[in-house]
């Protein structure tokens, strides 16, 4: 749900534009895909080990600049991408407080979350940047009163197919 709450705050803050989404990730996951496929993200691209080239690839697609993309990540192998956005959530781990650390040191991450993943740290993470945004009263509420303009999104965002995309290994 905080997926689908940052793309409809994002989506009343562009004026009624769906905003982009993609997973980029380095192996082939179905996890990934499946959460691609319910959430009509417009992307998802598996197993590439160097993740500027899947990133580019979104980038050119969509005819966007890095600085316009907010990115989630929780690992080495996604800082050179996170070192180009515009707006960089790093997502903790459990065993990571050493990567934290050089990440801050970097500074490759605008956030950190106090959670992983695993423990609803992505959730944590939108509910983040809506509140940055100025926008989590009133997406929260428009959302739960099912308005309209909710539904007008949902529509949008339910005609996307998601493109996959396989690195050549």
């Amino acid at each position: 749900m905080g997926v689908n709450m940052l793309r409809f705050g994002l989506w009343l803050q562009n004026e009624e534009h769906l905003p982009y989404a993609a997973v980029i990730t380095g192996q082939h996951n179905g996890h990934a895909e499946r959460f691609v496929q319910r959430e009509r993200m417009h992307g998802l691209y598996m197993g590439f080990i160097h993740k500027p080239e899947a990133f580019d690839a979104f980038l050119a697609k969509h005819q966007l600049r890095a600085e316009q993309v907010a990115f989630f990540f929780d690992d080495a192998i996604d800082l050179s991408v996170a070192d180009r956005c515009g707006f960089r959530v790093l997502m903790r781990h459990p065993a990571g407080q050493a990567f934290v650390e050089r990440v801050i040191a970097r500074g490759s991450a605008d956030v950190v979350t106090a959670f992983s993943g695993g423990l609803n740290g992505l959730r944590e993470a939108t509910d983040a940047l809506l509140h940055i945004m100025g926008r989590y009263g009133e997406t929260i509420d428009r959302r739960a009163a099912y308005s309209a303009d909710y539904q007008r999104y949902l529509a949008e965002r339910q005609v996307v197919v998601p493109e996959i995309v396989r690195a050549q290994r």
